[in-house]
Order: structure tokens, then sequence, then C-alpha cells
């Protein structure tokens, strides 16, 4: 879960940590554990929200290839 509140949750509904899921990278601004709070929850800006868009495109083509039977590694 990675301490993701949301990930605990599925995990613990499913009762397994053995789920499909795509996992993105958010990189790390500062050293401060304060500023990547802050970091991951300030909208996209210039350069990164043209990044996400791409990195989201990609993510929904590896979804539809996985649900259409692609095994994605």
């Amino acid at each position: 879960s990675g301490g993701h509140n949301g990930l605990k949750s599925i995990e613990r509904a499913l009762g397994s940590q053995d789920y499909p899921r795509i996992k993105v990278g958010i990189g790390h601004p500062v050293h401060e554990e304060q500023a990547v709070i802050s970091h991951v929850l300030h909208p996209f800006r210039g350069e990164d929200k043209e990044t996400i868009d791409k990195v989201l495109a990609k993510a929904a083509d590896a979804v539809e290839a996985w649900v259409k039977g692609a095994r994605i590694c």
C-alpha cells in the first residue's frame, strides 16, 4: 500500500495485496516531508501538466490492453 490509505482499504477488503494496479511516481521536490505532501496535493502545472497528460494516456492504454488480456509488467 506504500502508506496510501485507499490501497490499505482495498487490501483489507480483498484480504490480499495481490491485485493489479498501475503506479505513477511523483518525483521528490525538496527534502522535507511536508514539502512532499504539498507537492502531491498541489494541482499539476506547466511541464508537469504536459507530462501527466502523457503518462495518463499511456496508463489508459495499459489498462485497455490488460482488459483485453495482455500481460502488462
